[in-house]
């Protein structure tokens, strides 16, 4: 066969395996997209970028930007979130807290009722700016019945159940307050850091433990209400 024809059978066959690509294999695989895009952006820019020198530097500046931009205000946020969430259905494990408020405080899981735990410590900035959030979302609920918060102070960083109570005092914080001695409780729930939200359903199994808050998880409120709503 001459060359010419070769090379027609070629092209042939690589568009043809570009099409059965195209249509059968990326529909299946969205995580190669930004791959391929990322490749044809290379391939544009090695092409035109002596005719588009300009246009070419401009236009990929400001798609670099707004990617930037996304990545930082909406994807970070979000891949932290899921990485901190462990959603299960294991049993938790049996524990008692030691009440430091004044008004009632459960100090352990009640069959028939939600509890939410949320272990925090004093000196620690998130877990200072998760309480609002926190009672915001009690608050949201206040006609259930069966739903119980508590923040549990521990030892660490030097905490006693009098700071801690004098915390929530000078704080205002209307949630009931119990403390943890030795991290007990946090070590038998296999925690470690604050704060720590775990959210137990009414037949005492852990259906959510969350690691860490910051400011950024603008859907944090909203996913623990629909949670508890749900159990």
């Amino acid at each position: 066969m001459p060359l010419a024809g070769h090379q027609k059978s070629a092209a042939t066959s690589g568009r043809n395996q570009t099409f059965l690509f195209a249509f059968f294999v990326l529909p299946q695989t969205p995580a190669l997209w930004p791959t391929i895009l990322l490749w044809v952006t290379i391939v544009v820019w090695l092409r035109f970028r002596k005719r588009f020198a300009t246009i070419i530097t401009t236009a990929g500046a400001m798609i670099l930007i707004a990617i930037s931009a996304w990545y930082c205000a909406f994807y970070i946020p979000v891949q932290m979130q899921r990485a901190l969430t462990r959603v299960g259905n294991g049993a938790a494990p049996p524990f008692t807290l030691q009440p430091i408020s004044h008004s009632p405080v459960p100090t352990r899981f009640t069959p028939g009722k939600i509890l939410v735990l949320d272990f925090f410590a004093t000196w620690c900035s998130p877990c200072i700016a998760e309480l609002p959030e926190l009672e915001r979302v009690r608050a949201d609920l206040q006609t259930r019945r069966d739903l119980e918060f508590v923040l549990v102070g521990t030892n660490r960083g030097g905490d006693t159940p009098d700071p801690v109570r004098t915390f929530a005092q000078h704080r205002h914080i209307a949630l009931p307050v119990a403390f943890d001695p030795e991290q007990v409780t946090m070590r038998a729930f296999g925690l470690n850091g604050f704060p720590n939200l775990v959210v137990i359903d009414r037949t005492g199994h852990v259906r959510l433990t969350h690691t860490g808050y910051n400011s950024s998880e603008t859907s944090f409120r909203r996913d623990l209400t629909q949670l508890l709503q749900s159990l």
